[in-house]
């Protein structure tokens, strides 16, 4: 009974030993899952924070899209803005000049006027 007893005995701290093993493991894996729980987590908020960054540069990109549009209107602006300023001031040239050519026009005939009259004074001279 003694070897029984005996065999029995290391049987069972053979058991307790492989309980203790699978134990240790089972606790060294549920050590690990709950790492890889924290690193699921994190990653997780990581992905959140790049998609809220991208988004962030996508809105910043319309915005620098918006004011590029609005640079580039401004520019053909003043584009327009010179060419109608420049055709005010022909149109200014040409308005003094019609200014010039009537009051040359008034001037000739006030000397064709005036000649006219020479003329006639001119005649009542030679003819009296």
């Amino acid at each position: 009974m003694r070897s029984l007893s005996g065999r029995t005995h290391i049987v069972s701290e053979g058991i307790n030993e492989s309980v203790r093993q699978v134990t240790s493991k089972l606790s060294d894996v549920e050590k690990l899952m709950a790492e890889n729980i924290t690193t699921s987590k994190s990653c997780v908020v990581s992905g959140q924070k790049v998609n809220e960054s991208a988004e962030n540069i996508h809105q910043q990109m319309l915005s620098i899209s918006d004011l590029t549009t609005q640079v580039s209107a401004a520019e053909q602006q003043s584009v327009v803005s010179d060419e109608v300023n420049q055709n005010v001031q022909r149109v200014a040239v040409l308005a003094q000049a019609l200014v010039d050519s009537d009051l040359l026009l008034k001037n000739i005939n006030l000397l064709n006027h005036e000649s006219s009259l020479l003329t006639k004074l001119a005649n009542t001279f030679n003819g009296s």
